[in-house]
C-alpha cells in the first residue's frame, strides 16, 4: 500500500476517501494534527516507529506551525519541510495531507505522486454540472428527481452567479433526502419546502412565477415566506419594496424600448439614477442621496439593468414577459398596495391588497378601475368580490 496521500477538493469527497483509506489500512494507530501543533512534533510522530509495530495512520488537517516572519512565509517553509521529508517516511507510517496543501502547489503534488497518490475533486461546479450531480446523487440512492427540479436545488445556493459550492450542494441533497424519507420520488413541493429557508430563493422563484403569469404558484410561495415570519406586515412591506424595485426597473427599460432607444442608451440612462435614503421620523422625515465613501450610490448597477434584457437558465428575458401598458398598471398597483397597507390594515385584511397586486402582475387584472376597490375602508367585505380558482 502507498504511504503518502494528498486529498484536495470538497469536504464530503475528502471524508469519503478518508473512510476508504481507514478501511484499507486495517488495524492501525490513528493520529490527527491541526495548526496548533509544531512541525517538529508532527515530524517526530511520523518518523518514530510504533512500540507494538502497528501501522500508524497520520492525518494532517492543517499545516503545523513553524517560526517565520509572517503566515505566508511560514506556509512556504513548512511545505518545503514536508516535501523533503516525504522520501524518508518509514513504511509503518501512512501520512494523509487532508486539504491543507494549496491546490496550486504542483511541485508538492509531483513529490506525493512519486511516493503515493493525489485525490482531487472540484470544490465548485457550474450550475449545469451541479444539476447533473444532483440527478446522479438521487439515482445513487434509488430515488428520482426531475432535471428541472434538480436545477432548483443547485440554483438555490447561488441565485446571482453560475458557480455552486459542492459542499453546500451535497449538504442540501442530504437535507432533501432526509426530508422525503422513504418516498421514491423527489417532488417540486419537497424541494421548495427544504430550500425555502432562504428568503432570497423564495423571492427569486416568485419573480419567475410572475414572469410565467402563474398566480397560484406565486400565492403558494407567498404562504411559504409568511409561514416563517412572525411579523407578517413587515415581511409583506419588505417584499413589496423588492417588487417595486424590480418593476420600476422593468418599466424604465421597457419605456426606453418603447421610445426606440438602444440597449446601451437605456443602460446608460438608468445607471445614472442614484439610490435615496430616508432619515428622521414622522413629520421630520427627509430624503437624500445615499452616499458611500463620499460617492453617491447608483440605484441599479449595470449588471442589474442588463439582467432584465438577458435570458437566464433557459428562461425568457423578464422584459419580454410584459407590455408597456402592463408595466404601467403593475407599478400603479404596487403604489396603491403600499399606500393601503401603510394606511392601516388588520391582520385579516393585509393579504387582500397583496393578492390584488399578484393578480395584476400575473395579468388577471387588466383595468385600472378594478384596483380602485382597494380604496374601500373595510377590505374584509372584498373577500366575496372575486373568485379565483387554482
Amino acid at each position: 500500500m502507498k504511504k503518502i496521500f494528498l486529498l484536495e477538493g470538497c469536504w464530503f469527497y475528502r471524508r469519503d476517501i478518508l473512510s476508504k483509506l481507514k478501511e484499507a489500512v486495517g488495524d492501525h494507530d490513528l493520529y490527527s494534527f491541526d495548526g496548533k501543533c509544531s512541525y517538529e512534533y508532527v515530524r517526530q510522530n511520523i518518523m518514530d516507529l510504533s512500540c507494538f509495530d502497528n501501522c500508524k495512520l497520520i492525518i494532517i488537517n492543517e499545516l503545523p506551525f513553524v517560526k517565520a516572519p509572517n503566515k505566508s512565509q511560514a506556509k512556504t517553509k513548512v511545505t518545503n519541510y514536508f516535501q523533503k521529508l516525504i522520501p524518508k517516511i518509514p513504511d509503518s507510517s501512512i501520512v494523509v495531507f487532508n486539504g491543507c496543501i494549496s491546490e496550486r502547489n504542483k511541485k508538492f503534488k509531483a513529490v506525493v505522486g512519486e511516493y503515493g497518490k493525489v485525490y482531487s475533486s472540484e470544490k465548485k461546479k457550474n450550475k449545469s454540472e451541479a444539476t447533473k450531480f444532483v440527478v446522479g446523487f438521487f439515482e445513487g440512492i434509488n430515488k428520482e428527481v426531475l432535471f428541472d427540479d434538480a436545477f432548483i436545488i443547485a440554483n438555490s445556493l447561488n441565485l446571482d452567479a453560475d458557480i455552486v459550492d459542492m459542499d453546500k450542494l451535497i449538504l442540501l441533497c442530504y437535507k432533501v433526502r432526509d426530508y422525503i424519507g422513504v418516498k421514491k420520488k423527489v417532488s417540486n413541493a419537497d424541494i421548495m419546502l427544504v430550500c425555502s429557508q432562504s428568503r432570497e430563493f423564495v423571492t427569486w422563484n416568485l419573480f419567475n412565477s410572475f414572469d410565467d403569469k402563474d398566480f397560484c404558484h406565486a400565492m403558494e410561495l407567498l404562504n411559504i415566506l409568511l409561514d416563517s415570519t412572525k411579523n407578517v406586515e413587515g415581511e409583506i412591506i419588505k417584499l413589496i419594496a423588492g417588487i417595486r424595485w424590480k418593476y420600476n426597473l422593468l418599466f424604465m427599460a421597457k419605456d426606453g424600448v418603447f421610445h426606440e432607444m438602444s440597449k446601451k442608451e437605456i443602460v446608460d440612462k438608468i445607471s445614472k439614477l442614484n439610490k435615496m435614503e430616508r432619515s428622521g421620523r414622522r413629520k421630520k422625515i427627509k430624503m437624500s442621496l445615499k452616499e458611500d465613501s463620499g460617492k453617491t450610490v447608483p440605484a441599479y448597477s449595470n449588471a442589474m439593468i442588463n439582467s432584465v434584457f438577458n435570458s437566464r437558465d433557459g428562461r425568457k428575458p423578464s422584459l419580454s414577459c410584459y407590455t408597456h401598458d402592463q408595466l404601467i398598471l403593475i407599478n400603479y398597483a404596487i403604489n396603491k398596495t403600499l399606500t393601503k397597507i401603510r394606511s392601516g390594515c388588520t391582520k385579516h385584511e393585509i393579504l387582500i391588497p397583496i393578492e390584488f397586486l399578484f393578480l395584476t402582475i400575473c395579468g388577471k387584472i387588466k383595468k385600472i378601475e378594478s384596483l380602485r376597490i382597494l380604496e374601500s375602508k373595510n377590505l374584509v367585505t372584498l373577500e366575496d368580490y372575486y373568485d379565483i380558482s387554482c
